[in-house]
């Protein structure tokens, strides 16, 4: 094809930029099969000119068999700025296909956050083999950011960091910034510098902008800006990300009990925590549970949605049910009549009910909503609630007047939605407060729990109306 012809004219004899330029305008299957189909030298040097990202992309559209091929073809560095791209259950793949002697040099090449990860997610057996390969100096940080779990601020940080003594001098402190950037081989950004005292406590911070302008014998202590921001190397990953959220931050130190420099978190990895969060509560209101149900294996999916799905299977029963128990007091006919409705009350309800939990559990996740100001969000929802449903219970009773010619028939039903949709949007916002009190995720009150609930309560409040006003109805 004339893809391959061009491009291996441009391996041969064209330019770096033409190379790449010309790279940028295939589409990722023709890239696929152009590197599976060139010889290694040629596979290697179009690898070189995609991101590490990229490189995990075409590895996850190729049958895992093949994936040696790619592997076999990218350099140390490649190779590890990849695996810190790749996330569950790509990264176990791929570690199957890597030799544990290759791990160690893989592993000194990334930033100690990315590779307490990787290493976390090896045997334990066989992350202790890897540590043992690993000189003193690199494996010491990993053994220390591997106590911490994952899901909090000691399991994100990264030990790389710039800090000089709050006793120094500008020139003295460009000189140890310098010290400490050759020692991790250049490849540490510069955020801002921390200040530490002689214990190695925090004492502050300062930007290098302030470093460049000051000069050469400013002492350090006057660049320090007074505000700084820290978390504890305890705090759940949901906090800190509201903390870059809150205060617009691209790092943040993260201190022990004695308020000693541990180390910092940058903002990428912020993004990645703020992903996996929105997902996980997705999951949840979904009632799917917040595992990686989109690769679990088919029994373990089913056993993660089937409890929920079994509470809206009896719930669906118990309204059956109720709607039955009603039919004593209401004549055939009328029940056929409003049985037509049925539908209407408990969809609009369910929808009212499902967008006022979805924005109450968003509002507790980020800090819009919090227990202190929650009266005041539940009467303002309390409100919406009660103006949708008086626009659609107007509308539903025009329709049923219409429809039966009944005027009191339309003014049953459409009341019915009005009071099933204000209670809907109550209830949708009232559960998520009730598991947040309790510390409980309140995503899970969400899903078939809010739907089940005003499934039930809008017959409930149907059917009532319609036993109350039975005389007028035929």
């Amino acid at each position: 094809m004339s893809e391959t012809n061009d491009l291996e004219i441009l391996l041969d004899s064209g330019s770096n930029q033409e190379l790449q330029s010309f790279i940028k305008l295939l589409q990722r299957d023709e890239l696929l099969e152009l590197l599976l189909e060139f010889s290694s030298e040629q596979s290697e040097r179009i690898l070189q000119f995609l991101h590490p990202s990229e490189v995990a992309v075409l590895l996850g559209k190729l049958p895992t068999e093949q994936w040696q091929l790619i592997i076999d073809r990218l350099d140390r560095e490649q190779l590890s700025a990849m695996l810190a791209e790749l996330e569950d259950p790509d990264l176990h793949h791929i570690l199957n296909h890597i030799h544990e002697r290759r791990l160690p040099r893989l592993l000194m090449e990334m930033e100690s956050d990315d590779a307490a990860d990787i290493l976390g997610s090896l045997p334990l057996e066989v992350a202790y083999r890897v540590l043992l390969q690993m000189p003193l100096e690199d494996a010491i940080p990993l053994r220390r950011l591997l106590q911490y779990p994952k899901d909090t601020a000691g399991g994100l940080m990264q030990t790389e960091l710039v800090q000089v003594t709050l006793g120094a001098t500008v020139a003295e402190a460009i000189e140890e910034i310098r010290r400490q950037v050759v020692k991790e081989d250049g490849d540490i950004d510069i955020y801002e510098v921390y200040v530490t005292n002689e214990k190695g406590e925090l004492e502050g911070h300062f930007s290098l902008d302030r470093l460049i302008l000051a000069s050469a014998d400013t002492p350090i202590r006057d660049l320090v800006e007074d505000e700084v921001y820290w978390v504890p190397v305890e705090l759940d990953q949901e906090e800190v990300a509201a903390y870059f959220q809150r205060y617009d931050l691209v790092s943040i130190p993260v201190l022990d009990q004695e308020r000693i420099l541990l180390g910092r978190i940058t903002v990428d990895d912020i993004v990645d925590v703020i992903e996996e969060e929105a997902s996980e509560d997705i999951f949840q209101m979904a009632g799917v549970g917040g595992d990686n149900v989109v690769y679990d294996r088919t029994l373990r999916s089913a056993m993660l949605r089937l409890p929920w799905l079994v509470i809206n299977l009896f719930g669906g029963l118990l309204t059956g049910y109720l709607m039955w128990s009603f039919k004593g007091g209401l004549s055939e006919k009328l029940m056929v009549v409003l049985v037509s409705f049925v539908p209407v009350i408990t969809g609009m309800g369910g929808n009212v009910g499902t967008q006022s939990s979805s924005i109450t559990v968003r509002g507790f996740a980020i800090g819009r909503i919090e227990l202190v100001n929650y009266t005041r969000y539940l009467l303002k929802e309390m409100r919406v609630g009660a103006l949708m449903g008086l626009t659609c219970g107007l509308s539903l009773s025009l329709v049923g007047w219409i429809w039966h010619g009944n005027a009191m028939l339309g003014l049953v039903v459409g009341l019915a939605l009005f009071c099933a949709m204000t209670v809907a949007a109550t209830m949708g916002a009232v559960f998520p407060a009730i598991f947040e009190k309790i510390d409980i995720d309140p995503a899970l009150a969400s899903g078939p729990f809010v739907t089940t609930f005003n499934d039930v309560t809008g017959i409930v409040i149907f059917f009532s109306m319609a036993l109350l006003f039975r005389a007028w109805l035929l």
